[in-house]
């Protein structure tokens, strides 16, 4: 049968009652609420005990928590271990053991035995605090030092019988202890060292404030150079002051020679009071004199014999203020083969030059250009030289049935080179370059086995002055038949002239 009731009877609704059934009857099961009328004090429990006012017997172990705030009578043995807070008079005429902690704020008569357990140590025990106890006094002493700070440190005196120990600096003292340095203390070395300082091993020290040292050695005035003043009695003051009056009159008189009177003046011979020096390695007269000490016919010296030229004129020409002048001997003989001094006619000069077509078959048309030109190199005797050109071998290495004919235009300046294979074009500005040209048909120079293709052209009669300072003059190639080529095909001039001057 459930103890619970749940009203109203019968239903499966409404609320439910805690109930406890005994022998079959239900018993209404209650909370206590302490209180007066009209009051709630709150539910009874341990935090909210049931008060209880009148004598009350303890005859058993109490083992929880028991407050008591009005007499209690005990007469027979009690044994407490749990906390008993008394605030009310305890009679006690039997014998009470107590493991526990009891707090007793009220009196308590005791007639009989009480032993009392102190606890497992001084910490877990009341009398550990009591009141005028030694251990009492320990403890504040305890609680005084476990308080120490910069505020309230400890104040002892290491030297019996003094008040103290004198703080900052001052003379020595009876409050001024004296220590020993440890045997490792680095100070040891250090003070050994200062003790044994001599003139081989004085102190160094840094006598300018706020400097890391003393500058050593020759060098500039600066913030490591200390400034110091000769004594007034220094032999050398004296002396600055004679070197301070040194004039043309008086200099100094000084001997940089051992053992000899004086440094011979002027020029002359090599003596003994010639002074020897000797060059400083990076001067720069030590690299001079040894390309000097170098000098043979192969590296002779290059100096200016004319006063104020830059330089000597080199080669042939026109006289100059660079042209230097000479004095024939009157013995000079003129070298073989030559009978005239100055212009010289009749003796011809034979250049060669070639010009070379691209590695292609492509067909000329007329009109085209054969590569991009070539110079007649050295063709006059000399710069600006003036010839005639007498005749030209002009040849190429092939014969094929079709056979090449051109026309090869000359000029005195330099012109601009042509492009193989595309129409020749002559700008105004080269055509007034030009001194004359050759028309040309090439032909089989061998029989069995026609190899070169070849054109002699004679009686030709040129005349051409070289321009710009050069000896050479300059040529283009024009083709003036459908020419079919082959690969990387050489035209090869060979031109005669006369010089004219």
């Amino acid at each position: 049968m459930a103890e619970n009731t749940q009203l109203n009877l019968a239903t499966t609704s409404g609320d439910i009652y805690a109930a406890d059934e005994i022998a079959g009857v239900k018993w209404q099961r209650i909370k206590l609420t302490l209180g007066a009328d009209n009051v709630n004090g709150g539910d009874v429990h341990s935090g909210n005990p049931m008060p209880v006012s009148g004598a009350v017997s303890v005859s058993g172990t109490v083992s929880g928590a028991v407050t008591v705030s009005n007499t209690v009578a005990v007469s027979g043995a009690v044994g407490v271990s749990g906390i008993v807070g008394v605030s009310g008079t305890v009679a006690v005429s039997g014998s009470v053991g107590v493991s526990g902690i009891v707090g007793v704020s009220g009196t308590v008569a005791v007639s009989g035995a009480v032993t009392a357990n102190a606890g497992t140590d001084l910490n877990t025990s009341l009398l550990a605090l009591e009141a005028g106890g030694n251990l009492e006094d320990a403890a504040v002493s305890l609680g005084v030092m476990d308080g120490w700070d910069e505020a309230g440190r400890a104040k002892v005196s290491p030297i019996a019988g003094q008040a103290g120990v004198a703080a900052g600096a001052g003379a020595v003292g009876v409050t001024v202890p004296r220590v020993t340095l440890a045997s490792d203390d680095p100070a040891v070395t250090s003070l050994s060292t200062l003790d044994d300082w001599d003139e081989a091993d004085r102190a160094k020290v840094n006598p300018i404030v706020g400097q890391a040292g003393i500058a050593a050695g020759a060098g500039a005035v600066g913030v490591t150079v200390p400034r110091v003043t000769l004594a007034s009695d220094d032999p050398a003051v004296a002396s600055l002051s004679t070197l301070d009056d040194w004039d043309e009159a008086d200099r100094a008189k000084v001997n940089p020679i051992v053992g000899q009177a004086g440094i011979a003046a002027g020029a002359g011979a090599v003596g003994a009071t010639v002074p020897r020096v000797t060059l400083a390695s990076d001067d720069p007269a030590v690299a001079s004199l040894s390309t000097l000490d170098d000098w043979d016919e192969a590296d002779r010296a290059k100096v200016n014999p004319i006063a104020g030229q830059a330089g000597v004129q080199g080669g042939s020409g026109v006289v100059t203020a660079l042209t230097q002048r000479m004095v024939l001997a009157t013995d000079v003989a003129l070298p073989s083969g030559t009978n005239t001094i100055g212009a010289v006619f009749g003796a011809g000069k034979t250049v060669t030059a070639t010009s070379q077509r691209p590695g292609d078959t492509t067909t000329y048309a007329a009109g085209d250009a054969w590569g991009i030109g070539f110079t007649l190199t050295d063709i006059a005797r000399g710069v600006n030289g003036t010839i005639i050109i007498q005749d030209m071998v002009i040849g190429v290495d092939e014969a094929p049935a079709l056979k090449l004919a051109g026309r090869i235009y000359v000029f005195d300046a330099a012109v601009t080179a042509s492009t193989d294979n595309a129409a020749l074009v002559i700008s105004d500005a080269d055509y007034a370059k030009m001194v004359g040209y050759v028309d040309f048909a090439l032909g089989d120079t061998t029989v069995v086995s026609p190899l070169n293709s070849v054109y002699h052209a004679r009686n030709l009669g040129i005349e051409a002055t070289c321009t710009g300072d050069v000896d050479d003059l300059f040529c283009l190639v024009m083709v003036t038949n459908a020419y079919i080529p082959t690969a990387s095909i050489t035209l090869t001039v060979r031109a005669k002239s006369l010089p004219v001057n």
